[in-house]
């Protein structure tokens, strides 16, 4: 069988209002960073008092990150999806797998991904799906 079309395929594992949850929570956490940050700067705390900021901003980034995949990787390893209606699980094996895969994306830097993602050739390749010619969707292929 020849694929009529390759195309990377987005699953959203997430919702708006879950979307939104996250992009709150990513501000939040910047915010008290940063304001943090500010506060020991003026106070002219020991400079190792700010290795503690390590934790909200690691906080905020997943925040963000996880918003902008449109993926939550604790439901991505669970096997489920909230798309505003609930947790539900996923049964589909494509649908999973990339469901994983984008929640590595989203806990991994692009330099580690080339070493981390079996199937990956190069740091930034995606897992596109297959769409054959009779419009069925085959298995996860890299490209």
């Amino acid at each position: 069988m020849t694929a009529r079309s390759a195309q990377a395929v987005q699953c959203d594992n997430i919702g708006p209002a879950e979307r939104r949850k996250w992009v709150s929570s990513g501000i939040v956490s910047s915010v008290i960073s940063i304001a943090v940050f500010a506060g020991l700067v003026s106070s002219g705390a020991d400079h190792r008092w700010r290795l503690l900021l390590f934790l909200p901003f690691a906080a905020a980034a997943t925040g963000f990150f996880q918003w902008h995949h449109k993926t939550c990787v604790g439901l991505a390893w669970r096997s489920q999806r909230d798309l505003d209606t609930g947790p539900q699980k996923i049964t589909d094996p494509v649908e999973l797998a990339q469901v994983r895969a984008q929640a590595k994306r989203v806990t991994s830097s692009p330099r580690s991904q080339r070493w981390s993602s079996p199937g990956f050739a190069r740091a930034g390749d995606h897992p596109v799906v297959n769409v054959h010619q009779g419009g069925g969707i085959g298995p996860l292929v890299f490209a």
